[in-house]
């Protein structure tokens, strides 16, 4: 759901050094548990956006977008993407055991009802499929930036692994990631935050901004180390974003 950021930055979010640095880490995480190419491997990418990660996923196997927002799949199409589905995944009853990974990046609180969501992804997966996930951390950093991108909510590492257990996900993994800009953007996130509890007049917008070439390349070298990190298994102890990886279990639904 990149559609406002798209807007924003100028049709240009591949550059953006936060597009940039989080399809590096998506395609890590994507390459550690699917390793090569397959061209048995159903990938379904849900909230595909305006089809950021398409180039991404189409590296492991045969990639099918779905999409609620039809001003992004239009675009999506433009750049290329063949298989997309106009739906919400909150109320369209994906295929029972169809698809061998699923993918929802910075989507779920997009979502309402999130455990709906979940379990029609988890019935959708094949026995041992994965899905790759990532969401905003932390209910208490939510502010008008979240609002402007019509998040119904942030997360924190308890309430999210509680709702993949609840829908029966097994071999969870936990990641946070965007650690070293939280301090400063945190701080930035709060204060609008209490602006906007006291005086109502914070104007929701999104903070997806084109920066400098020379800022835009530090603050991607920056999140680009934790890649790094993150690769060599040394887990962040906070993020501003979280990654998870589940596995559905080895029994059919």
């Amino acid at each position: 759901m990149d559609l406002i950021d798209y807007q924003k930055i100028n049709s240009n979010t591949s550059n953006h050094f936060w597009y940039k640095a989080r399809t590096i880490a998506i395609n890590n995480f994507l390459k550690q548990k699917l390793k090569t190419y397959s061209s048995n491997r159903q990938i379904l990418e849900i909230g595909c956006g305006t089809g950021i990660n398409i180039a991404t996923l189409n590296k492991y196997g045969i990639v099918t977008g779905l999409d609620i927002n039809k001003d992004s799949i239009q675009i999506a199409k433009e750049l290329g993407c063949k298989r997309i589905i106009q739906a919400d995944v909150e109320k369209y009853k994906l295929e029972p055991n169809s698809f061998d990974t699923i993918c929802a990046f910075d989507c779920l609180e997009h979502i309402k009802n999130d455990h709906a969501a979940l379990e029609n992804i988890y019935q959708a997966l094949k026995p041992n499929g994965y899905l790759f996930l990532s969401a905003p951390s932390y209910p208490l950093l939510f502010s008008s930036h979240d609002i402007a991108m019509m998040h119904q909510r942030r997360y924190s590492k308890n309430d999210i692994l509680s709702k993949f257990n609840k829908v029966n996900f097994v071999n969870t993994e936990f990641y946070y990631w965007n650690s070293i800009l939280l301090p400063a953007i945190g701080t930035v996130r709060l204060i609008k935050r209490l602006l906007f509890m006291f005086l109502r007049k914070v104007d929701h917008k999104s903070e997806a901004v084109s920066h400098s070439p020379i800022l835009n390349k530090l603050l991607f070298t920056i999140l680009n180390i934790e890649n790094k990190i993150i690769q060599k298994k040394i887990y962040l102890p906070f993020g501003l974003s979280t990654f998870i990886i589940a596995q559905k279990n080895e029994t059919k639904n």
